[in-house]
């Protein structure tokens, strides 16, 4: 049974991370790249790249199947290699497969061994080589890594150590995305920060839709009043038609430590009424702003109870000493916060047993419940050591820039909580 149940809980959650990023025209990708050899060693060459689209309202680094991008990537060749006649060499990573490109502009499937490579072309080098790799027109969806190079002296490949990094979503079958590999994650992060704080661009158009509820259940027990069938939200009251659930402050003096309390009722028929069951604290350090009742989870699983919550105030505005200060587009105000998300077993309405406690960092945007299946939106802005997040006031765009790229993934995925100025 608390297999069954273990593994329930790791299905019932997915969580969905929303990064704040700006709108450009040429990506913010890392440039002047150090390069290695295939045989290890280090290369005196450096690897720039450009990957630009023609639609201003896209988003670094993330582009759609209707999207022109173009991809080039210039190389400053080391000095044995300027002047002697050398291989060049292309290869991509999409998704899990690999491809090279050949001298017909043909991308083949490639094993991974260097001695399979094929050249896409041969010619004297000069100190600077520029390579069209992809050129004005759409992309098919996958997560690609760009990796550009040419034959050294010893025959072994000069290529940049870190790959350039995109994602290309399927326009018409728009989904969350997984990350397939750290390569991609990094990359991402990298770019999206450069983006944020090393580049000096207008911020995002940030407005919200205006959503109309959908109608209300016939039901004699008024469910959530949500805004898509099928899809639950978070709400004060849950019900199962027998009992409701309920979170509220704690009225108990024996629960006086917990700031929010699960309360459990019996509903009666006649006369119409409640009948308090239970009142269980809720634990953890955040506010709760939701609870959802899940009662379909499988032969022999109790039903649940699950809180959402947050301890940051997700808003437009804040209010401060000088008055409202808009924070929505500020990154740096998202380097902090915690979602929270609790669960009881429902093994007895009369008895909720809390289960665990989910901790997570990132300020709450928002949640749903399709199916058994709890989504969980975050917003977080990454801080790593020496990072000026005041850069549009003091100009360090170019510090920013060269710290990040140099950046790795244990350090934007385990910083330290920072609370904003």
């Amino acid at each position: 049974m608390e297999n069954r149940l273990s593994s329930t809980l790791r299905r019932l959650l997915f969580f969905g991370l929303v990064f704040a990023y700006s709108p450009f025209i040429t990506a913010a990708v890392p440039s002047n790249q150090p390069s290695v050899t295939t045989s290890g060693e280090p290369a005196d060459a450096t690897m720039s790249w450009s990957l630009s689209t023609a639609d201003t309202d896209q988003y670094t680094p993330l582009y759609d199947t209707e999207d022109a991008i173009s991809v080039e990537l210039s190389i400053s060749v080391d000095a044995a290699s300027v002047g002697a006649e050398r291989n060049l060499y292309l290869v991509v990573r999409a998704q899990d497969n690999w491809h090279m490109r050949d001298s017909e502009g043909r991308w083949l499937n490639w094993n991974g061994q260097v001695d399979a490579l094929v050249p896409f072309t041969r010619k004297t080098l000069s100190e600077t080589e520029t390579v069209e790799v992809h050129s004005g027109g759409p992309l098919p969806p996958a997560e690609f890594a760009v990796y550009g190079g040419y034959e050294a002296e010893d025959g072994s490949v000069i290529y940049n150590q870190d790959p350039l990094t995109f994602i290309v979503f399927d326009t018409d079958n728009p989904t969350l995305h997984r990350f397939r590999n750290n390569v991609m994650l990094e990359g991402y992060l990298s770019e999206a920060m450069i983006a944020a704080y090393a580049t000096d661009r207008p911020l995002p158009d940030t407005s919200v839709d205006d959503f109309s509820p959908a109608p209300i259940s016939n039901s004699p027990i008024s469910l959530t009043n949500t805004q898509e069938q099928g899809v639950d939200e978070a709400d004060l009251i849950k019900s199962d038609g027998v009992h409701f659930y309920q979170f509220g402050y704690c009225g108990s003096s024996t629960n006086t430590y917990f700031r929010s309390c699960l309360f459990t009722y019996a509903i009666e028929e006649q006369p119409a009424s409640n009948r308090l069951l239970n009142e269980v604290g809720i634990p953890g350090e955040s506010t709760v702003e939701g609870i959802y009742l899940l009662n379909q989870l499988g032969e022999g699983l109790s039903d649940m109870v699950v809180t959402v919550g947050g301890d940051t105030i997700n808003d437009y505005v804040a209010f401060g000493f000088l008055g409202p200060v808009p924070i929505w587009e500020e990154p740096r105000y998202w380097s902090n916060g915690t979602s929270e998300v609790n669960l009881f077993r429902l093994d007895s309405a009369d008895a909720p047993s809390h289960e665990r406690t989910l901790s997570f960092d990132g300020a709450m945007i928002s949640s749903r419940v399709i199916g058994n299946t709890l989504y969980l939106v975050t917003r977080y802005t990454p801080y790593i050591d020496g990072l000026d997040q005041y850069a549009d006031y003091t100009g360090q765009f170019q510090h920013n820039r060269t710290l990040l790229e140099s950046a790795t993934l244990s350090q934007f995925v385990n910083p330290p909580i920072l609370v904003p100025a």
